[in-house]
């Protein structure tokens, strides 16, 4: 049986504004049902949707250490197959960061000054639930 969203719904799923959801589905940029005013959305075009998003898009990885040699070796590394990586040096601006930006991993080292790894771990659990984080230390 076909799962219908509202956009409320929705936004919770894609984590996003509810009216950045509804513009995306005036704009026909996201899979949408008009029923009546209103908007429903199919679970499983949004999943088949989501999917087609990503396909060929390499992952976005983030990499967290104060020591900038390791973030450098996790770049030539992670580069060489194809992925893309972010490094950054301060815990601080990497918790600026994502906020803004989603990451497919999280690469973070345990000991750093400003927030140390852990308490960035839990900042980072506010902002994305979902995000594989890896713990690494030296």
């Amino acid at each position: 049986m076909q799962e219908l969203l509202t956009p409320h719904e929705l936004a919770r799923y894609l984590k996003l504004n509810h009216t950045t959801v509804i513009r995306k589905a005036n704009k026909g940029e996201i899979p949408a049902i008009k029923i009546g005013k209103q908007f429903r959305f199919d679970k499983d075009q949004i999943d088949k949707w989501l999917f087609q998003q990503t396909v060929g898009r390499p992952a976005q990885i983030l990499v967290v250490d104060d020591e900038p040699v390791i973030g450098q070796l996790f770049r030539d590394s992670l580069e060489k197959n194809g992925y893309h990586v972010t490094t950054i040096a301060n815990s601080l601006e990497a918790l600026e960061l994502v906020t803004r930006q989603h990451f497919d991993l999280i690469f973070l080292d345990l000991a750093m000054p400003e927030l140390d790894g852990s308490e960035l771990f839990r900042r980072i659990r506010n902002i994305d639930k979902q995000v594989p984080i890896a713990i690494i230390t030296g």
